[in-house]
């Protein structure tokens, strides 16, 4: 199967229609388009062209995308270890929305602006790295290493926070509405402690009454 972009105009659907039919080849498709708008014949002005399938389309931006970051991320580990031909991680404004991306290490690396709707960067390691205004709602971030990040003006709306470490980050004006974010962790990016728990105060037994003597004759006399 093949697939087709179109454009019908028909005045009965309100002027302008556009879509992707799915068919055998280009006179299968305008019949497809027949049917579907019960033509007839299909209007003068109609375009049918063949184009890629949506999924798999998808599917090799996705892979071209993490083949270019498993390239950065090689080049920013080499310049972490201070080599020659290393360079840091410039990812800013980027869109990768969706991808899996945890256990990467991008400390340090710039950030800013970039769109990780929905990532997965669970355990990844983001220390002093520049997230100013990036997009984070609904990313997966547990046990990520986000100390010293600056993360201000960025969206965490939805976004899960367990067990991930934000000691001195910087979340000025973050929106972090609906995001599942521990105590602990929110204390240690504000730079407070947590209230102790109160111990609980040692309950002392109070001896026994010991009998008089008295009463101790008279019990064994009986």
């Amino acid at each position: 199967m093949r697939f087709f972009q179109y454009e019908i105009r028909l005045e009965t659907y309100g002027g302008l229609d556009t879509g992707t039919i799915e068919a055998v080849d280009l006179a299968d498709a305008k019949r497809l388009l027949r049917v579907k708008y019960l033509q007839a014949v299909l209007p003068p002005g109609t375009v049918i062209a063949e184009t890629g399938d949506p999924q798999k389309q998808d599917a090799d931006q996705k892979s071209d995308r993490l083949r270019g970051i498993l390239v950065v991320l090689s080049s920013h580990h080499r310049w972490q270890r201070g080599e020659d031909d290393g360079r840091r991680a410039d990812l800013s404004g980027l869109d990768l929305r969706g991808l899996k991306l945890g256990k990467v290490d991008l400390s340090d690396a710039d950030l800013s602006g970039i769109d990780l709707t929905g990532a997965d960067l669970c355990r990844a390691t983001l220390r002093n790295a520049k997230l100013s205004e990036a997009i984070l709602a609904g990313a997966r971030l547990d046990g990520a290493d986000l100390r010293m990040a600056d993360l201000t003006d960025a969206d965490l709306r939805m976004a899960s926070l367990i067990d991930t470490r934000l000691e001195k980050a910087d979340l000025w004006r973050a929106n972090l509405l609906g995001a599942t974010i521990s105590p602990k962790a929110l204390h240690a990016a504000l730079g407070c402690c947590l209230p102790k728990k109160p111990g609980r105060a040692a309950v002392r037994k109070k001896p026994a009454k010991k009998a008089p003597k008295k009463a101790l004759r008279k019990s064994r006399k009986a």
